[in-house]
């Protein structure tokens, strides 16, 4: 049951996106959904955006300006979000299943309860980021810069974490 916080079986039209990219936050709903459209915002400044609930699946955010935005709930499964500057942005709850985040900034951004299952978080920087909950099943950390970040209750099953750990159970709540 994800979509835009408008209703879920609605979809708003792809000139109304190019209109989020530059600024405008006057969106309107405007057809029923019939196939899926995959938003290309690709370097977009959305910061600050609230984007709560939104339907982004497949999204193409690669690099872009998601500082402080509020993604909570969000659907962003296989979004792109190469590059992508999450600075303390609200992303609790968001189902990111399978999305690339390699290289991103999500410096103190709050992932409580998200779904990160199998996601590529390569190179992405997690420093004071709230991972309290969430699920990282299949994930490597191996490449991510984690320190310090709130990680009780982590899902870990298969996942790939940083070698050598300083006492596991206290860095990973487990």
């Amino acid at each position: 049951a994800w979509g835009w916080p408008f209703r879920h079986d609605y979809l708003v039209r792809r000139a109304d996106f190019d209109a989020i990219r530059q600024g405008n936050w006057n969106i309107y709903v405007i057809e029923r959904r019939k196939q899926p459209y995959v938003p290309d915002l690709a370097g977009a400044d959305l910061a600050g955006a609230d984007l709560a609930g939104a339907d982004l699946a497949h999204a193409n955010l690669r690099r872009a300006n998601l500082a402080g935005a509020d993604l909570a709930g969000a659907n962003l499964r296989m979004a792109n979000l190469a590059g992508a500057n999450l600075n303390r942005a609200n992303v609790s709850g968001a189902y990111l299943r399978q999305a690339d985040l390699a290289g991103a900034n999500l410096r103190m951004a709050n992932l409580a309860q998200s779904i990160l299952l199998s996601a590529n978080l390569r190179g992405a920087d997690l420093t004071g980021a709230n991972l309290t909950g969430a699920d990282l099943r299949g994930v490597d950390l191996s490449q991510v810069v984690l320190s310090p970040a709130q990680l009780a209750g982590v899902h870990l099953n298969y996942t790939v974490v940083p070698s050598p750990v300083d006492e596991p159970a206290a860095v990973l709540g487990v």
